[in-house]
């Protein structure tokens, strides 16, 4: 894409070249019949008549090169006709830029990004008809309006507001080929989440998720797993954290909505923390961290738990399998 950019910018700048050096030309050739020829135009003295034919080419070389820039880039376009605009929607960037510095840097976060907002769901049975899920996802969304008014309100957030058109919306959504399919295998689950980072006098601004209930990973199979060097320096605890950082982004990668895997728990961990610290502070070569499901995991895991529970395993050289 860079290519093609450069070369179209070389090809229009090669162009206004020619075209200038053609229009000078054309002006050299008639001022030069008009010095020879002493030719005049209106009635004016021929130097000054050479003169105007100088200035004139020189005028039509700047009108064919801004024409030519004005056809090729709608960007000069805007640098010509729509400056100001442009620097009054700069001004307001800038200023909402700083608001928002302001709020993150001074504002108290109330809820954050997509963080669940209720402690409820809604789940829509596998093979509901369109009324059904019509009717369920309605349901939802009214008593979780309701909750987090009455939930967050005391916080400092002010009220959420149903827009117009939102129950049209959420009725295109049940009856979506999507979603239809979906529940055709599987339970889905509703979820309410933070659309937006929500600060202190901020509007309550939420989206509703909706999730296929569907095995995500088997119990006692594999997650993930990451080599770590033995060393004086290894922090067992460091890596644990971030092997859970590198679960959660797995299933998210699998399908798992960010606000579902927010707290992933290591139940068991083999051999104990310190007998890992042991194994890797006096060790030698390179160990295996590995993450296992302590159970089956599902959407609806979290939602009921409120957590992912996994087993953490250190192996050592040569080890493959859960002790």
């Amino acid at each position: 894409m860079n290519f093609i950019d450069d070369l179209r910018g070389s090809l229009l700048i090669l162009g206004i070249v020619l075209l200038a050096g053609g229009i000078s030309y054309v002006g050299d050739r008639v001022g030069h019949q008009v010095g020879r020829k002493r030719l005049t135009l209106f009635n004016i003295r021929p130097r000054y008549t050479s003169t105007i034919v100088a200035v004139a080419t020189g005028m039509l070389i700047a009108l064919a090169v801004v024409s030519v820039a004005l056809l090729a880039s709608r960007d000069v376009q805007t640098a010509f006709f729509k400056l100001a605009s442009v620097n009054r929607e700069i001004s307001t960037l800038q200023q909402r830029e700083r608001e928002l510095g302001k709020k993150v840097n001074t504002g108290r976060l109330v809820v954050g990004v997509d963080s669940l907002m209720t402690d409820f769901y809604a789940t829509i049975p596998q093979g509901s008809d369109l009324a059904r899920r019509k009717e369920i996802m309605q349901a939802f969304f009214d008593d979780t309006v309701k909750f987090v008014n009455q939930t967050y309100v005391p916080f400092g957030l002010k009220p959420a507001r149903v827009p117009k058109g939102t129950y049209e919306r959420l009725n295109a959504t049940a009856s979506s080929p999507q979603l239809g399919f979906l529940n055709g295998r599987a339970n889905v689950l509703l979820i309410a989440v933070a659309h937006r980072n929500l600060f202190v006098n901020d509007r309550i601004d939420l989206s509703l998720d909706s999730v296929p209930d569907t095995l995500v990973y088997p119990a006692k199979t594999q997650i993930v797993e990451f080599k770590i060097d033995a060393g004086r320096n290894v922090n067992v605890n460091l890596s644990i954290r971030q092997l859970s950082n590198a679960v959660a982004q797995v299933l998210q990668n699998r399908g798992l909505s960010s606000a579902l895997v927010a707290n992933i728990t290591p139940v068991s961990v083999y051999p104990s923390l310190s007998r890992m610290q042991q194994l890797l502070k006096s060790g030698h070569g390179t160990y295996l961290l590995v993450a296992w499901a302590a159970t089956d995991i599902y959407p609806h895991t979290y939602l009921q738990e409120g957590r992912i529970p996994i087993v953490v395993t250190l192996l050592q050289p040569g080890q493959s399998s859960l002790p």
